[in-house]
């Protein structure tokens, strides 16, 4: 059986590529599955238990690098500039909080595409070739952010009821809007949302400019929610009152949110049934074609026989 199956790779590497990919994607399926149910306050309080590492080689390269851009950043150069401001902004949306990721996202996204185009034409010497390469790192990188940042807007759409509930429940209180946003934090699980509404509460805290503090915010989740709930908030603010208009907004956003759900549920439903059908398509093909092969054998053999 296994003779047969590695000499059935040998002879169709494109069908054995493609059922590696199958088992690939399959995996990833399954490793999402055990990385859901695993405890992730199992996970915080195991917490850094090795101690404080020394500096690796790597490690001290990789600082010199940064000190290096550092200094290239710090010089008068206004495509530069431009380039870093609007990574700053993407990452922020695409939720990355590592200090370096301005930098590795710099790298990815546009030395990665020069440096993969200039190792194919010294390879191949091929420019077609090393253009096309050079575009597929530039839009893999791209996507890889993307979804990052569509994620982001997700999971803030799914926590906007709950804010509009926290908000509807401490103004009708008697609470006033101003201390009411410093404290909505308190109330969201999800760390990304909680760290935006935290650095939402500490800017308003320390500035108390309602406006720059509702613009970055909306920059951080570009989305229509982001935008309807600053303009509640600074309605809020401006007139001392305005529970009605997040009452309704809660009323909004919980049947969104409901729908949402019930959309995440069918489409989880039917991952699981393809990954199901590819499975056992995987395994099938994988005992049928050996299978398939030694009657072909067996066959041919009886007829020169």
């Amino acid at each position: 059986m296994i003779s047969s199956t590695i000499d059935f790779v040998c002879r169709n590497k494109a069908a054995a590529l493609i059922l590696l990919l199958l088992n690939i994607m399959l995996a990833r399926r399954i490793v999402y599955k055990i990385e859901v149910r695993l405890n992730r306050f199992a996970r915080e309080a195991l917490g850094i238990r090795s101690g404080i590492r020394k500096n690796t080689i790597y490690k001290n390269m990789l600082n010199r690098l940064i000190r290096y851009v550092k200094l290239i950043i710090n010089k008068d150069n206004r495509i530069l500039n431009i380039i870093i401001d609007s990574s700053r902004l993407i990452i922020k949306q695409a939720g990355f909080k590592n200090p370096y990721s301005l930098y590795i996202y710099i790298f990815f996204q546009y030395i990665n595409p020069v440096i993969g185009f200039l190792l194919v034409i010294l390879v191949r010497k091929n420019f077609i070739t090393a253009v096309l390469f050079g575009i597929f790192l530039f839009f893999a990188c791209q996507n890889y952010v993307n979804t990052r940042k569509k994620d982001m807007v997700k999971k803030f759409e799914k926590h906007t009821y709950i804010i509009y509930k926290y908000l509807n429940n401490q103004i009708s209180a008697g609470m006033r809007v101003a201390d009411a946003i410093k404290s909505v934090y308190m109330i969201v699980t999800d760390k990304d949302i909680r760290s935006a509404l935290v650095d939402l509460a500490s800017r308003f805290e320390l500035t108390n400019d309602i406006d720059a503090c509702l613009l970055e915010f909306k920059q951080r989740f570009e989305c229509e929610a982001a935008e309807t709930l600053a303009v509640a908030l600074k309605q809020g603010i401006e007139t001392g009152n305005n529970s009605n208009i997040i009452a309704r907004q809660e009323k909004k956003m919980f049947n969104r949110f409901i729908h949402q759900v019930k959309l995440e549920t069918d489409m989880a439903k039917f991952r699981s049934f393809c990954a199901i059908t590819m499975f056992c398509a995987i395994i099938s093909i994988m005992v049928l074609i050996p299978l398939i092969n030694d009657i072909k054998a067996s066959l041919s053999q009886i007829l020169i026989n």
